[in-house]
């Protein structure tokens, strides 16, 4: 009886160490899991040049999956999406030749908050009068960063995509909610006039809007001042209060859905943290360290008001929460509670991969008592994870004095040569002195480059100054710039770049604290000499 309860206990902590912590995903797995998913998507492309089955989400799921596959040319080192060297350039034309048609014109007119009209053409372009397509088209032309392509077909057919998304940014800033508690949010169309606003419709207008004016994608298209001063209402408005607390202290800081108590979730919350970012909102706001602190809550909890870190993965709030992060500038240990939000975010999306590189079928979102909703394609789900596994999202919005940073390749061998481009930016009314740019890994950086036209040594209004610097790379790496300089009065200036990651594939990766084979080897050694003691007995 004695050695059968010995015996028990030595299988019980067999088992226990046996199944310990699941080891962090490594950069190497990161870098197969999105390649095995990228190719996944390029094998199931439809003959039409869409992704997905028939039904509402095939434009969406379609334009999600271009904006994945335009960035992985950059990626891959090549000139874009459109370079003829580029594997995939045939498959980003099909789906752009897709979705374009669907495209069209509409007149737009003077809204109570202003003109939406930057171009003076009165007109803008919408995919059939709806938010969401129209927003993530938006972020389709964006990514391929080239705004001198011509629409090739449909309504749109000889446009340059730069001006196809000038005029949609003017509808957007048309259709955005006009009156009310909820002017400054969206809706399912355009609220001309109109008070119906939503905190999903809205999370994909503003990344649009995103897409459109940042440097980094080359189209700066222009929004007018309105829709930013509107939008900080409805931040305000649904955004649950916590000082007093709101109905529930359990969703303080978090976003509602059409009010601040109404579907508390953080999927929303991500939505919210991107239009804080639009604003111009940072880490040190109040309301920003609310929003955190909520996601922070709900980290490690289920579907209802966190992301699946308990149980399956919601793709959509994966990638809500990511652009969230990503536009706020947020570093890995940023989340309050949370030792590295995207470790914990990629280790739980790889383990879910199916073998072929695709991920399964999911709720589009999870309704406030807890039932799944509105389950999506394979192929939705895997443009959501691969879009969060790569942290491919807009960077912070620029400032007035900025410096935009990025890298030739984010995803290497180890000992690479990658060149990261620095492009520091004056939209003030006054000259910059004395520029000083200063990588936190490089150090000092010579330059500009070019974009100093007066070959003064003096940033002018409206001059972009472009540096560069090039090393070789060794193991997964993320730094960020800081450009220096003074106003004519002499008063010092200074702005911090967004974070540039370079992951290295194959870098051995890092023991974690129960490895999968020491300790089960070790354990089975201590059961080896417990036996051999026990009969002896």
């Amino acid at each position: 009886m004695k050695k059968r309860m010995i015996w028990a206990f030595l299988v019980i902590v067999l088992v226990l160490f046996c199944s310990g912590p699941v080891a962090a995903a490594t950069p190497g797995e990161i870098g197969e899991s999105i390649d095995d998913g990228i190719d996944w998507l390029v094998s199931v492309q439809n003959a039409d040049g869409s992704w997905g089955p028939g039904g509402s989400d095939r434009f969406g799921t379609t334009g999600l999956i271009l904006v994945k596959l335009e960035d992985r040319a950059f990626e891959l080192g090549y000139d874009g999406p459109f370079d003829p060297e580029y594997p995939l350039k045939e498959n980003v034309e099909d789906g752009l030749d897709y979705l374009l048609p669907y495209a069209g014109t509409v007149a737009i007119t003077p809204q109570v908050a202003g003109d939406p009209d930057t171009d003076g053409d009165d007109l803008g372009v919408s995919v059939g009068g709806n938010v969401y397509n129209t927003g993530i088209l938006m972020m389709a032309i964006s990514a391929n960063r080239d705004p001198t392509q011509v629409v090739a077909s449909g309504p749109l057919a000889g446009w340059t995509y730069g001006d196809v998304l000038q005029d949609m940014a003017d509808w957007m800033a048309y259709a955005q909610t006009d009156t009310g508690d909820r002017a400054g949010g969206w809706y399912y169309g355009a609220q001309s006039p109109g008070s119906s606003a939503d905190q999903s419709n809205a999370g994909y207008a503003v990344l649009g809007l995103l897409y459109a004016v940042n440097p980094l994608y080359g189209y700066e298209s222009d929004v007018p001042s309105f829709v930013e001063d509107q939008l900080d209402n409805w931040i305000d408005h649904i955004q649950s209060d916590w000082d007093p607390a709101g109905v529930n202290p359990d969703w303080d800081g978090g976003s509602g859905y059409t009010a601040p108590d109404n579907w508390v979730n953080s999927l929303k919350t991500g939505n919210l943290l991107t239009q804080m970012a639009f604003v111009g909102d940072d880490s040190s706001d109040e309301r920003v360290q609310e929003a955190f602190n909520y996601i922070g809550r709900h980290w490690a909890e289920d579907w209802v008001q966190g992301w699946g870190m308990s149980g399956n993965v919601q793709y959509q709030a994966t990638y809500c929460l990511m652009k969230g992060f990503e536009t706020m500038g947020t570093p890995l240990d940023g989340v309050p509670g949370v030792t590295d939000w995207y470790d914990d975010v990629a280790t739980e999306i790889i383990d879910e991969q199916n073998a072929d590189g695709s991920w399964p079928t999911s709720p589009a979102y999870i309704g406030a008592s807890g039932v799944p909703s509105h389950w999506v394609s394979s192929e939705l789900s895997t443009a959501w994870a691969l879009l969060t596994l790569e942290r491919f999202a807009p960077p912070p919005p620029q400032a007035d004095f900025d410096v935009i940073k990025s890298a030739s390749d984010t995803v290497i061998s180890s000992g690479d040569s990658v060149t990261y481009t620095y492009n520091v930016v004056n939209n003030k009314d006054l000259a910059i002195s004395d520029i000083v740019l200063t990588d936190d890994i490089l150090g000092a950086i010579a330059g500009p480059d070019s974009g100093d036209a007066g070959g003064d040594g003096v940033l002018d209004p409206g001059e972009t100054w472009v540096y560069t610097a090039t090393t070789n790379v060794f193991e997964t790496t993320t730094n960020t710039a800081m450009v220096t300089g003074n106003d004519p009065a002499g008063a010092p200036l200074d702005a911090t770049s967004n974070a540039v990651t370079v992951t290295v594939e194959g870098e051995p990766p890092v023991v974690p604290e129960f490895p999968t084979l020491y300790v089960p080897v070790m354990v089975l050694g201590v059961v080896f000499l417990l036996v051999q003691y026990i009969r002896r007995k």
